[in-house]
């Protein structure tokens, strides 16, 4: 064995997976702690009010459905002083069953957006490939994280909205690029979807972000990408 290798040695067996390898375990990870958060609520029995009230709505929305637009509408207006977003993405799990413990299984949308957007932000800030989703991995799997993953809840669609707009923000360089920009605005979009006074949400994340865009001048538009390809 030359000198050389043996000084390579300790460097490979520390190395980090390839990004791909880190992403389908970091998402394995993530999806399979969610399976046994919901699988201990399902036998523990555990709901509370939230529950109930979205899962109505729910039950609303899809009784709602048929030839009348206006009847989805009227629905919407009836529960007017609450959110739409998690009720209408839960609509193909109501089509089977409307329980709470059944109706939780869409929050696997907002759990998988939360763990990409991390990822995606982390990348932005310069955190190599397969750190970022190891990152990212952990901290969708906190245990805050996990508790509203167990509740039919808007708090993880709206973490999960917000992370998704900071990270598109971060991609934009100071809105220089579309695709980030246009995607920006789609999580704010949604992020207001996610709860009443979910203005309030959009209020505090836009306003720091206007004026970092407005600090930075006209030069920002024609800055080069400085985000590293994955």
């Amino acid at each position: 064995m030359t000198r050389s290798t043996v000084r390579d040695t300790p460097r490979s067996v520390t190395a980090l997976p390839p990004a791909s390898v880190a992403g389908a375990v970091s998402a394995v990870a993530v999806l399979g702690l969610f399976a046994v958060v919901v699988a201990l609520r399902w036998e523990s029995h555990f709901a509370n009010v939230d529950d109930y009230l979205y899962a109505l709505q729910t039950r609303e929305y899809r009784d709602a459905l048929g030839a009348d637009p206006r009847d989805l509408l009227h629905a919407w207006r009836m529960f007017g002083s609450n959110s739409p977003l998690i009720p209408m993405l839960a609509l193909p799990v109501a089509a089977v069953s409307a329980s709470p413990h059944a109706l939780i299984l869409v929050q696997v949308l907002p759990l998988v957006l939360l763990l990409g957007s991390t990822r995606s932000l982390l990348r932005a800030l310069g955190i190599t490939p397969s750190a970022s989703w190891f990152t990212a991995a952990a901290i969708a799997t906190l245990p805050p994280v996990m508790g509203y993953a167990a509740m039919y809840h808007f708090g993880l669609a709206a973490a999960a909205c917000a992370t998704l707009a900071a990270a598109a923000y971060a991609r934009s360089e100071r809105l220089a690029h579309l695709r980030p920009a246009l995607l920006l605005g789609l999580a704010v979009g949604l992020l207001a979807l996610t709860r009443v006074v979910a203005p309030v949400y959009v209020a505090a994340l836009c306003v720091p972000l206007v004026v970092d865009v407005l600090a930075s001048g006209p030069s920002s538009a024609t800055m080069p990408s400085l985000t590293p390809a994955d």
